[in-house]
């Protein structure tokens, strides 16, 4: 008989086989892969056919192995009377490190983690799965009422008139005691007015989108800067940071040695003058000292910045891509994506792109959010190059924090720039379109690398390229700004003044921006300086230079300081802010170029929106110093 196609069967009814249907192999890659079945190990046929139930045998033993660890620690820290919360006696915790809580350092920390991934394990297991569609149904008539409620202007004003007077009246009282966190105050909303007179559409701007970001900013601040618990928690974290970051020196080691541990032949130095026998006794020692003290080598003045600092990078993407790979940094930015949607009301897409550049670079975020990236309207365009101008990539963040620029401060900004990239984005671009993206449709994938040890692989080969760019990009800016200094000079030489430079003329046009952040009239040249190199050329060398000059605040063994110190502490602090940000000229071909090979029908979007973009970034850092300006 005839055979007829019946899913990829044949039927062959004759009685000879009992009108039986047999396979029939539909090409030639059907036939391979029959072939790499028959030809498969037993045990990865077992696995493939109990994958799930190995999988939950594996996490079990996993789990239960930890909680055998976790109870014995508890254990023996009772037995052994030895201190879990606090320290109640000075001389009983020897090793006690003053600048970090002790709870960070000790079992407690430990115990904290556990405790909270039990309580993510049973919401997410048990109380949600259980509960949550009766308190979706429970609350919805109380959150359809209070939209209600928010859908008239006299409750909105009287929302905003009891946020914005509660925090203006904490932050005056703070500053009775010192008028600079007056200024730094004035300062604040001077830019907020600035930036909706020259917002695309002053009428247009949902202030509940402005004022909910800048009170989550203003909110994340006070824990953060003036709360002991917050301030603890930041130091916990920035510790738990600079010891992670620390590894880093154990394979740079092995590559490079002494140029990352300063050690050779048990000296701190790479070249020992005084073990020189050959001719010119006098010049070469002299100049072998040279050498070392100028730090070029790892000697005197530290480890250069190509062998240590710069490793950093690729340790931290070799690390990311892992986290990427199993999922474990989508889902948090998932979860950060949706707070700030609920919260400051903007839309999926563009709250999650802020929430990714917390951890992400400029063009690495948008990835998170790729299929919308044609969908979306000018006003969220603008949110997600903001959100890449205001904020530094986690890798990039883990280098300043090598040059010396305080930890907890950059953890800060970054975290508080989410939040208040949003609020600024929608003040300078109000929406005036309906947004094509929704929550339910964002959907975020894992990698496509074939192993976790192929994407941390990756990442360490991807960051070569990334550390090869910031080092030629600090020698090229380094240099064009000496040239620029000795170009002014020259042409100031003939007006009587030969020591102009292009860094003075910077001090000059930034010092009123620097003021109203409330940085002491005396800083303020050297801090506008800071702020022109971080907008005109990028924030590396500005960043640099900072480190320099914390460096040398450092009391020296007679209790005085450097001549370079040029800023007291609280000056450096506003600067730090000040400066944690993408936004400068250089950046703005990296996201047109890296946005529009996502979405390349949207080039010409995306070129008309950058620059004011670019200026809503610098408004995002400039409102946080003001921020740590008030509460310093």
């Amino acid at each position: 008989m005839g055979g007829v196609d019946n899913g990829g069967y044949s039927g062959e009814g004759n009685e000879s086989d009992g009108g039986e249907y047999k396979p029939k192999l539909e090409s030639r890659q059907q036939t391979q892969d029959v072939l790499d079945t028959e030809d498969e190990h037993f045990i990865s046929k077992l696995y493939k056919q109990n994958e799930k139930y190995i999988n939950w045998a594996v996490m079990i033993l996993a789990a239960g192995g930890y909680h055998a660890y976790f109870i014995y620690c508890i254990i023996r820290h009772y037995q052994y009377d030895i201190p879990v919360w606090s320290c109640g006696q000075e001389d009983s915790c020897p090793n006690q490190d003053p600048d970090q809580p002790f709870w960070c350092q000790s079992l407690a920390f430990l115990i904290i983690i556990t405790a909270f991934t039990w309580a993510g394990v049973i919401y997410g297991y048990v109380l949600k799965p259980m509960l949550g569609t009766w308190l979706t149904k429970a609350t919805e008539p109380l959150f359809k009422t209070a939209d209600t409620m928010l859908q008239k202007r006299i409750v909105r004003l009287m929302i905003y008139a009891v946020v914005i007077g509660g925090i203006l009246t904490y932050l005056i009282i703070n500053a009775i005691d010192d008028t600079r966190r007056l200024i730094s105050i004035a300062g604040y909303f001077v830019l907020i007015g600035i930036g909706w007179i020259f917002s695309t559409n002053p009428r247009r701007v949902r202030w509940r989108q402005v004022v909910w970001g800048l009170t989550i900013q203003f909110g994340f601040g006070l824990i953060v800067i003036k709360w002991k618990f917050g301030q603890d928690l930041v130091s916990c974290l920035s510790s738990k940071v600079k010891t992670f970051l620390g590894f880093s020196d154990y394979g740079s080691s092995m590559i490079y040695g002494y140029l990352v541990t300063d050690t050779v032949t048990h000296t701190a130095m790479p070249f020992t003058p005084g073990a020189y026998t050959g001719p010119e006794q006098e010049q070469v020692p002299a100049i072998l000292e040279a050498i070392n003290q100028s730090g070029a080598f790892g000697g005197g003045g530290g480890s250069g910045m190509m062998f240590q600092i710069l490793s950093l990078i690729y340790f931290l993407s070799f690390f990311v891509s892992m986290l990427y790979y199993l999922g474990v940094l989508q889902f948090i930015v998932a979860k950060l994506g949706w707070l700030l949607s609920v919260t400051v009301g903007t839309t999926a897409a563009e709250s999650m792109n802020a929430a990714a550049n917390i951890f992400l670079g400029q063009t690495e975020a948008p990835l998170l959010i790729r299929p919308f990236l044609s969908l979306m309207t000018k006003s969220e365009i603008h949110a997600v190059m903001t959100g890449g101008f205001a904020t530094i990539a986690g890798t990039v963040l883990g280098m300043y924090i090598g040059m010396g620029i305080e930890a907890t401060a950059l953890i800060t900004a970054s975290v508080m720039a989410a939040p208040t990239a949003l609020a600024v984005s929608k003040l300078f671009y109000p929406e005036t379109e309906e947004s094509r993206t929704k929550v339910g449709d964002i959907k975020v994938d894992k990698g496509d690398d074939a192993n976790v040890l192929d994407a941390a692989a990756k990442g360490a080969s991807t960051a070569i390229m990334l550390v090869l760019n910031i080092a030629a990009s600090l020698i090229a800016f380094k240099s064009f700004v000496a040239f620029l200094d000795a170009a002014i000079g020259w042409f100031g030489g003939f007006a009587g003044d030969s020591s102009l430079s292009f860094q003075d003329l910077l001090g000059y046009l930034f010092w009123p921006l620097a003021w109203i952040m409330g940085v002491r009239a005396e800083d303020c040249s050297v801090v506008a300086k800071l702020i022109g190199m971080k907008l005109l050329v990028t924030e590396l060398p500005a960043f640099q230079d900072l480190a320099d000059i914390k460096a040398a605040c450092v009391p020296l063994a007679d209790g005085t300081v450097s001549d370079a110190c040029t800023l007291d502490s609280r000056s450096i602090v506003i600067a730090t802010y000040a400066l944690c940000g993408f936004a400068n000229f250089a950046s703005m071909g990296m996201q047109i170029g890296g946005l529009s090979g996502l979405a390349p029908d949207r080039k010409s979007d995306f070129a008309q929106v950058v620059l004011r973009a670019m200026i809503a970034g610098c408004w995002v850092s400039f409102l946080n110093a003001c921020i740590a300006g008030a509460l310093t």
